[in-house]
This record gives C-alpha cells, structure tokens and sequence, in this order.
C-alpha cells in the first residue's frame, strides 16, 4: 500500500510543460516532497506535498529546492522519502499508450516526445516532419544541439542530439527505425540497429573539431568499407582499447579492422566495383528515361500528323464531291443551253410578228428606247420586257401574253432571271438604264430590281478587268529590292503590294519562295503576311525566307512567332527559322552577308536557308548559263 502522486504543468489550452510522478510507501510515518520547474519560456514554480500515516495534523516542513545549472526541472525531497527512477525513454513511462509523453533522457532535464507504444518494445520518435510549414530544418549544424518544434503526429519536431546522445549511451541497446510516409500511409521503412549518437574528435592541422556521429547496422542492404567503419565503431569498447586507437596504437582492443583477412579486403573493392557500377546503372536509367520522353514526343508529332492527313483527305473528298455537283450541272446547263438554241429561231419570228409601242419613255437624249420582243411587240421599258420573258418561259399562248401581264399573280412571279435578262437587253441600248444599273440609282419602288442590277455590274466587271500575264515558271522567287534578272524572279513593289497578286495567272506555278524582310513595322509586316496568304491560296508549296534584319537582334524571336502564325491558316506554307546556323562558322541565317544584285550570291543564300529545293537548281541553272563562254580556235 501507498501513495501515487502525479504533478502535471499544463499552459492554459491544457497542452503538458512538464510532469513528475512518484509513490510514497505506507511503511513511511510521514514525509516531504518539493518540485521546482524551471522550464525555459515559463514561470518558475515550486509545488511541495507532506503527507504522515497518522490521523494527527503535522505542519508541513519549509523544504530547500536547488537547482542545477542548466534548462529543465528538478525535484527535491526530503530524506525520508526514496525519489522514483525518471524514465529515460518511451519503454520506460508507466502510461503504456500511444501519445505524448514526458521523460527523462539525460536524468535531468524533461521533454514532451510521442511514444509509439504499438509494439513489443516501445519506440521514441526523435524527429518528426510533418505537413505543417511553421518550422525550418534548414538550419546551421549548432542549432541541432538543442530540441526545437513541437511533437505530435502531423508536426514538425527534433529531440537534440544532446538528449539523442544520452539516450542512446545509457546502456541500453536501441534500434533506430526510419519511416517513409505519405500522409498516414507508410510508404517504405529502413531499421538500424545498434543505434548510437557518440561524440567524436577531428584532429586536423592547427585545430581539434568535434561532431556528433551516428552508428548503427542497417537491415538488408550492402555493407560498404564505410558502414564496415561503422559497425566497428558501434561495438562496445574499452576506453583504454579507444585511446590506443586514436594514438595509433596497434594492440588487440576487439578492432573489426584488426581481424580483416585479404578476402575481406577483396570484398570491399568489390563492393566499391559494385557502387561504381550501380552509379552507371543509374546515369544509364537517366539516359533511358530521356530517349523515352524524345520517343514520346516523336508519337504525338506523328499522330499530329495523322491527324492533318486525314483532314487533308477528307477536305479533299469533299473538292471532289463538290467537283462532280458540278459537272453534272453544268451537262444539264448545256443540255438546256441547246433546247434554247433550238428556240431560238422561233423566238426571232415572234418579234417579227408581235409589236407594241407603250407610252413610257427612258428619257434617252436620241429618243425612246425599245426592244422587240419576240412576239412583234415593242417593250420601252425592262419591267414590261421581263414581263414578256415570263410569259415566254411560261409557255403563254401568244394571244394571251398581253392579258396574263396585266394579272396580279402573274407578275408576282417575276424573278430575278427575267429582271436580269431583261437589264442586259436594255443596258446595250439604253444610256439612262446603263447608268442607273451601275451608279445603284434606284427608286423606292424599284428595291426589287437592285439585286439583278447587283449581279449584272458584277458580270461586266468582271468579263471586262485586265489580262493577267500567265507565270510560265513552276518554281518562282518573289521579294523585294532584289535587283536580279531571271525569269524565274519576280520583284515586288512597296506601293503595289496589296494589289500585285491580281496581276498575274498562277495556273503553272507550283512551288513560290518569298524574300521577306524581318521587321517589326506593323504596317510593312501585315502587308507582307497578306502577300504570302494570297500567293498560298494559288500554288502547292511557299516557303517563306528570311532576308535583310529590319528590327534589333533581340525583336527577332517576336518577328519569327509572327510568321510562325501564318501555317495555322495556310497548311501549305513554311517559314525558316532566321537563327538557322548555316555554313562552316554556323552563324544565323540572318546575319549573313546577302548583296542585292547578284544572281550567283542569291542561289547561295538560298541554297543554306533550302537546301535541296527545286528553286535552287533553277537559279543555278540561270547563273551557269550567265557565266561567259570560252572560244576555242582551231589550229589551221
């Protein structure tokens, strides 16, 4: 029988500072017992307990606590009661559950750690790094001496190796286990046992340097000559056999080393071989690794491509179809166009016959205009003509034809055929129609004619634009301020730049390369983008060059992302990278010398921006035939 008492020093959220357990006999008449925290941050706080067997009242004693120099907290009694082992380490606190708890590494100083009491003997976690951002292990060697952060699963937390270092030499034997977790899921673990902390002395020239060292034999893994070290070190040793040692002493002190035979020794090379092979084997998975990201990189260009050739198939499927629609209109147009012929002449003697002078006149200067229609009748107007071309194409019975254009539904189905035939008709006798069909002079109740005038202007303008010179070259060079002769060059001007396309017919051309300056002048760069769109739509393949450098060497990656943008409207056009290196020296393409003038020094350019292209071997063929020829004179 007896008593427990248990002191705990708690913050005012109920987190522990310090505790102390003890348990006074009952075979004691009576005793004292005062405890003193001085833990660091806290106030200083002393707690005294009396206690006596007996039911008589005894005044408690004024007991004297001293301290110790030095951080933590220290109990006093007096000498009639036996103070109660402190536990050094987790397998040593009386509560046998997993938590926080307090103990004792050093026999003096206290601190909070988390005991992992799940197996046979209990483990005491010496470091924990959990989720949390608020404490730094990126920290100078000294300030691991000492404990800082806050243990509990989840937080961050380091014991000291001080504390460590009394621990593990206390005379116990300790295994050290190191956990690899994701969240709460243990991902790998590495045991060690014989586990110590020692501090140990460096005598290098001109100084002593002294650290603490970590001992241990791993489980299940290679013993390198170092580890071979530490296991050595790790073996209990005598201090007199410690000092030989370190004087160089060559007696027997129980030294691994001092019992390696040559096979061992064969051994350590060996596995040093190994280590040196495993390190290749490594660089080697690296490089592995590499051509793997390259292969994938080189599957998905691929399947782009794919992709592009199935749209290209299916875009062309669709030209074809489109191509047969019409081709069978235009047989059945022609079918039609000799069923109107065949009419035709029956058409003429309908105008002979049928005439009609109507009173409205078009205002023209030499008098009123007319047209016969066919029946023999005189139209003055397009309505009344268009009219007639109703009735016609109705198939109106000639003695009919006067009545039905007088009928409302009848002229309800007048279209824009008969509108347009019949503003065809009178725009070529007629000043006044002509001019009101291409100035778009309409009136109020003349809207419905406007689209037939629409589409007439349109025909005539476009029966009547300028010749196009036919490009009778399938590989062309187009740029400006060449300054070459050739018929395969073409030399564009600033002026007419929007407009110089529509100048020519592009139906032999099948490969362009256009000379572009790199710019970064807004106005001078879309007028050259849109030059190379059009010339895109009319040829198979364009290749846009690089020439002279028009903006800072700096602005060249913009100008070039630029153009680059131009392949996503125009499938069939390339652009060369200006920072190409070309020649023996490797320079950028846009840094090389390009004279304007010379037709050799232009195939040269070209053939390092192009190699292989079809345009080179034009222009080499221009400039061998420019080169002069050598007579030769017979001998008489």
């Amino acid at each position: 029988m007896g008593l427990n008492v248990s002191l705990k020093l708690t913050t005012s959220d109920g987190s522990i500072i310090d505790q102390y357990n003890f348990h006074a006999d009952s075979t004691d008449g009576q005793g004292i017992y005062a405890y003193t925290s001085l833990r660091p941050g806290t106030i200083s706080t002393t707690i005294s307990i009396t206690w006596s067997t007996n039911k008589k009242n005894i005044p408690a004693p004024n007991p004297k606590t001293t301290t110790p120099a030095g951080t933590g907290s220290t109990p006093t009694q007096s000498p009639t009661t036996t103070a109660p082992k402190l536990p050094a380490d987790c397998d040593e606190v009386e509560d046998k559950t997993s938590g926080i708890q307090i103990i004792y590494p050093d026999g003096i100083n206290p601190i909070s750690v988390y005991c992992d009491q799940t197996t046979e003997k209990a483990y005491t976690v010496i470091q924990i790094r959990g989720t949390l951002k608020n404490i730094s292990f990126d920290l100078p060697y000294a300030n691991y001496s000492d404990w800082f952060g806050e243990s509990g699963i989840g937080k961050n937390f380091w014991m000291g190796l001080d504390l460590m270092n009394a621990m593990s030499n206390n005379g116990k034997s300790y295994n050290l286990q190191i956990d690899l977790c994701c969240g709460r899921q243990l991902r790998a673990k590495q045991i060690f046992h014989g586990f110590t902390y020692r501090w140990r002395i460096n005598r290098l020239i001109g100084e002593e340097k002294a650290w603490y060292k970590t001992f241990g034999i791993p489980e299940q893994k290679r013993t390198t000559r170092n580890e071979m070290e530490d296991v050595e070190m790790a073996q209990p040793a005598e201090k007199d056999g410690e000092a030989e040692r370190q004087a160089g002493g060559s007696g027997n002190d129980g030294s691994l080393w001092g019992d390696l035979t040559e096979m061992e020794e064969s051994k350590r090379l060996l596995e040093d071989k190994n280590l040196e092979l495993a390190e290749e084997l490594d660089r080697s998975a690296a490089e592995v690794e590499t051509m793997r990201k390259k292969v994938e990189e080189a599957e998905k260009l691929v399947e782009k491509l794919k992709k592009a050739m199935v749209k290209e198939k299916a875009v062309s499927g669709g030209l074809k179809g489109s191509i047969g629609h019409l081709e069978k209109k235009l047989a059945k147009a022609q079918g039609d166009r000799k069923a109107a012929d065949g009419r035709l002449g029956e058409f003429e003697r309908w105008i002979e016959l049928f005439r009609k002078e109507e009173k409205e006149e078009c205002g023209c200067r030499k008098g009123k205009a007319h047209y016969v229609e066919a029946l023999g009748g005189e139209c003055h107007d397009p309505k009344s003509l268009a009219l007639s071309t109703l009735a016609r194409n109705e198939k109106i019975a000639s003695e009919d034809v006067n009545l039905m254009k007088c009928e409302e539904d009848f002229r309800k189905k007048l279209g824009k055929s008969e509108r347009l035939e019949a503003l065809r008709k009178f725009a070529g006798i007629c000043p006044t129609w002509a001019s009101k069909i291409m100035r778009n002079d309409w009136t109020e109740e003349e809207l419905e004619w406007r689209e037939a005038a629409e589409s007439l202007k349109k025909e005539v303008m476009y029966r009547n634009q300028p010749q196009k010179a036919i490009i009778q070259e399938k590989y062309i060079l187009v740029g400006q301020r060449m300054g070459l002769k050739s018929k395969a060059v073409f030399e564009v001007r600033t002026a007419t730049i929007s407009t110089w396309k529509q100048k020519f017919g592009w139906e032999k051309v099948e490969k362009a390369v256009v000379l572009v300056e790199w710019t970064k002048d807004d106005k001078q760069l879309k007028a050259l983008v849109n030059l190379v769109e059009e010339i895109a739509k009319e040829v198979w393949e364009l290749v846009v060059v690089p020439a002279r450098m028009e903006c800072g060497y700096d602005e060249v990656g913009g100008v070039t992302e630029t153009w680059q943008k131009v392949r996503k409207t125009a499938l069939n056009v390339e652009v060369v990278d200006p920072m190409t290196p070309v020649g023996p020296k490797k320079m950028p393409l846009i840094l090389c010398d390009l004279k304007p003038g010379s037709l050799e020094k232009m195939m040269e350019y070209l053939a390092c921006a192009i190699p292989g292209h079809s345009l080179v071997d034009r222009l080499r063929a221009d400039v061998e035939d420019s080169e002069p020829k050598i007579k030769k004179h017979r001998a008489n």
